[in-house]
């Protein structure tokens, strides 16, 4: 599964048709703007030849022998009346600056302050009518409710007091679901995008347990929380698919592809895992790795389509190279220091995840960091043993770290002073050349930290592995700058079979 639809409704009894409302152009300079113009000019011009776009595309998608389910966005930010506008802004949210959340009581990050609030009821009942018609008024096969985009529904105080009113609300789109299915003969699935933690859920007011448990849903959708991208840690999935399996709900595991350093390694690793949890798919919310890094977004290249191609098939992907990476991430463009998708949205709602890291991670002299863990779920010693094993090799990112510094690794137990023999210390001080590492996340220069883990005899386990850091001492010249841990991967590297060559391999050298 790649990439949303956005809803465009034709006769529409509630829902507003995109771009209604434009009058002079406005957005980012990037030309987003005129993007969503040009965008609305075609359907006006399909709807003004008879055609209704939606449902062409439900008619389309059902003749290739596919589903379609339409994406409904939940976050519905009131923006005061203008000219200029995006066209993406709908006269419902500018219309009512009442319903807003407001400023968070305690001071702390929480969502947008004018994020339309779903604690009002006129809120749910605008977004339940447009659900309906979805269901109702289209061939369609379901909707899929996005909870997951970084803006909370209901403010702090209202978490507790309204979670039910969410709750009733997800009721009477699972009723409306069920009365469109028997009116055309056609299952109608009702499916969630949230973060994949059923306590990250619930502190933002997602009673999902109780979706779950009640039959309201029939998929979710599971963004990762504790890792970008579940090439880490997938400890809150795996509770999450638990219960899910007790209850016959799928769950399909979401997965970012517009920064950088999730490299198709990085997406193998994050696949593999997600399926070992328990996801039953896998889907790409966002889809232009290739495309950013060559500044062009469209038509994709071959190495998209080679990326996504083994996607469902996590027994093909099983000897294929891959980098299980815990450290921080750049999406689109903006550096977030924490792995949670609301980490600059909603303060303190982390604690609620377990397991949840924020990398960079700060080094104290003395002090060990916290276990850092990493979900490895390809059988390494299986691999070595039938000689398909070509590298695996844990490297550590230290940003500051000084040459005459001195660390301590811990993997798994095992204790290794980082300037033994098992450690290589690679200088990126200062290096005319990229690094690998987000530089407007972690600005990294400084060293990484290599161990030969296949040669050494340290495998990493079947599953969960646990990495620690301490910083034993410190150049003193050099004590105001903050050491940083950035980042933790095991790179795992095969061969083709048995005795094969790597494609990087060249025996002619000039």
């Amino acid at each position: 599964m790649v990439g949303d639809c956005s809803v465009l409704l034709y006769d529409t009894k509630v829902g507003e048709r995109w771009g209604h409302n434009y009058d002079q152009l406005g957005g980012t300079p990037n030309g987003i703007g005129q993007v969503w113009q040009r965008a609305a000019q075609n359907c006006e011009a399909m709807i003004a030849d008879g055609h209704d776009p939606l449902r062409v595309v439900c008619e389309h998608t059902h003749s290739r022998g596919m589903q379609f389910i339409a994406h409904l966005l939940l976050s519905l930010v009131h923006q005061p009346p203008s000219r200029v506008t995006t066209g993406r802004q709908a006269d419902f949210t500018t219309d009512h600056p009442e319903w807003v959340l407001g400023p968070d009581p305690q001071g702390r990050a929480w969502g947008d302050a004018n994020q339309l609030s779903y604690a009002h009821p006129e809120v749910r009942a605008e977004r339940l009518a447009i659900v309906n018609e979805l269901l109702s008024d289209y061939p369609s096969d379901g909707v899929e409710l996005n909870f997951s985009v970084g803006v909370p529904l209901l403010s702090r105080a209202q978490t507790e007091t309204h979670a039910e009113q969410v709750t009733a609300w997800m009721r009477s789109i699972r009723a409306a679901a069920a009365a469109a299915a028997v009116q055309q003969g056609r299952a109608k699935r009702v499916v969630v995008r949230v973060p994949a933690s059923l306590g990250g859920n619930a502190a933002l007011g997602h009673d999902l347990r109780t979706w779950i448990v009640e039959g309201l849903v029939d998929t979710v959708v599971a963004v990762a929380v504790e890792c970008p991208d579940y090439s880490a840690s997938v400890t809150s999935l795996r509770e999450l698919c638990g219960l899910c399996a007790q209850h016959s709900v799928a769950v399909v595991a979401a997965l970012e592809s517009t920064a950088a350093e999730q490299t198709v390694q990085v997406h193998r690793a994050a696949i593999v895992n997600a399926y070992s949890a328990g996801a039953c798919g896998v889907l790409f919310h966002r889809w232009y790795p290739d495309s950013v890094s060559s500044g062009v977004l469209h038509p994709y290249s071959a190495q998209d389509y080679s990326r996504i191609r083994y996607a469902a098939w996590p027994d093909i992907l099983q000897h294929h190279d891959k980098t299980f990476r815990l450290g921080p991430v750049s999406v689109a463009g903006m550096g977030l220091c924490g792995n949670w998708p609301w980490s600059a949205k909603a303060e303190g709602v982390e604690e609620a995840v377990e397991g949840w890291l924020a990398l960079p991670l700060p080094l104290s002299q003395g002090t060990a960091t916290a276990s850092l863990p990493l979900e490895v779920s390809d059988d390494l010693a299986a691999a070595q043993r039938d000689g398909l094993l070509w590298r695996c090799e844990l490297i550590v990112s230290i940003a500051h770290l000084a040459y005459t510094d001195l660390l301590e690794l811990e993997w798994n137990g095992a204790v290794l002073a980082a300037d033994s023999a098992e450690v290589r210390k690679a200088d990126w001080s200062y290096q005319m050349r990229p690094s690998g590492v987000p530089e407007q996340t972690a600005g990294f220069w400084g060293y990484r930290l290599h161990v030969d883990l296949a040669r050494s005899g340290m495998l990493p386990r079947l599953g969960r592995n646990s990495a620690r850091v301490t910083l034993l001492s410190r150049d003193p010249q050099l004590a105001p700058v903050e050491v940083r841990l950035v980042d933790v991967q095991v790179v795992c590297e095969y061969l083709p079979h048995r005795s094969g060559v790597r494609d990087a391999e060249d025996f002619y050298q000039p």
